[in-house]
């Protein structure tokens, strides 16, 4: 069984590689901030719902979208990074890490379409059109290539 962590390394500030077969992303802070992001994802998006407050329909729904996939995303992460372990010499569970970042990346683009719409409160002379096609666009083209290629640093510079 592989070190999960060595903790001088940690202590001393993670300066420089990690040593060879471990990783910051296996502590168990970083598996229960991620687990811990999922319930309050599922939590807010139960609680959006349900609300019975003035906002659109579609709002609420933008905004629950948002908060499941995200949640979904990194409670998956929170898997992974706790139970299998995977590192960068060690990537076995390679596919199931595109799918926690594509599950991610369509809760961010459900938080873009949100925001396009209240941007557009405040200013009606943009095209709802364009901002949409945009933004669907860049978060699309980012899932593909987290799909195709496997390389997460793209998904999280879009993040």
């Amino acid at each position: 069984v592989r070190p999960r962590y060595v903790m001088a390394y940690v202590e001393g500030g993670c300066v420089g590689e990690p040593p060879p077969g471990t990783g910051v992303d296996t502590t168990f802070a970083t598996s229960a901030s991620d687990c811990l992001i999922c319930i309050v994802g599922l939590a807010a998006a139960s609680c959006l719902l349900v609300s019975h407050t003035k906002a659109a329909c579609l709002n609420k729904i933008l905004g629950a979208h948002f908060f499941v996939w995200t949640g979904l995303g990194y409670g998956l992460a929170g898997i992974l990074h706790h139970f299998l372990h995977d590192d960068r010499e060690h990537q076995m569970y390679v596919n199931v890490w595109k799918v926690s970042y594509t599950l991610t990346l369509a809760g961010i683009g459900a938080l873009g379409l949100l925001v396009n719409r209240l941007l557009l409160i405040k200013h009606p002379h943009l095209s709802e059109m364009c901002l949409n096609g945009a933004l669907l666009a860049i978060v699309g083209l980012d899932i593909l290539y987290t799909l195709l290629a496997a390389n997460m640093m793209v998904t999280g510079v879009c993040l």
